[in-house]
């Protein structure tokens, strides 16, 4: 009999930043930083991979979780932020600017399906999971991977992963997240929050 594979992805939005009016480039503030930096000493852990969003933040964030620890693949993953090369982007970014940090529900509860919005945040739910399997599988990672991204699409992305109504309700902190429990890959068996 085989043995199963548990992979845990820990799921952390990244740390408080400076103001700016260039999304791309905004970095971490040194509450931020000292948050990022906080995070990784209670996770104290070794992580076998990084997956993180395009953003400058994120990037920041995942290092200072990591400990800058070189050894550690990082992998970014365009769709950890909202992917403007597809078509239900421009429904996401038009949520976020109306509805901010707002918890999922709330995002939920406001979609204009005349619009589109609701397609949208079912279509993420879905494809930001699937690219982050496909990044597990591509780099044949198991073991504690990290992932870096943004405000509400974390909770969306784990309420596709794990179909649990629990990610509603949640509204994320800076660096604050969950974690998912995976065997083999491919079936979540277990999630658990990290707030503090």
């Amino acid at each position: 009999m085989a043995m199963k594979m548990t992979t845990k992805l820990f799921f952390i939005r990244h740390g408080n930043t400076s103001p700016g009016t260039n999304d791309d480039t905004r970095v971490l503030s040194e509450k931020g930083i000292a948050q990022a930096k906080r995070r990784g000493e209670i996770l104290n852990r070794k992580f076998d991979a990084v997956f993180v969003s395009p953003k400058k933040r994120a990037l920041e964030t995942a290092k200072l979780i990591t400990g800058g620890d070189g050894n550690v693949s990082s992998t970014v993953i365009p769709y950890l932020f909202t992917p403007q090369d597809r078509d239900y982007g421009k429904f996401l970014t038009a949520m976020a600017e109306r509805l901010a940090y707002a918890s999922l529900r709330d995002y939920y509860s406001s979609a204009a399906d005349v619009f589109g919005e609701h397609k949208a945040l079912e279509t993420y739910k879905h494809e930001s999971w699937l690219k982050v399997l496909t990044a597990i599988t591509e780099n044949d990672e198991d073991g504690a991977i990290l992932v870096v991204g943004h405000a509400v699409l974390l909770p969306l992305l784990g309420f596709g992963a794990t179909g649990s109504t629990d990610f509603l309700p949640i509204q994320m902190g800076e660096c604050e997240g969950f974690i998912l429990e995976l065997e083999d890959r491919l079936r979540v068996v277990k999630h658990t929050f990290i707030k503090d």
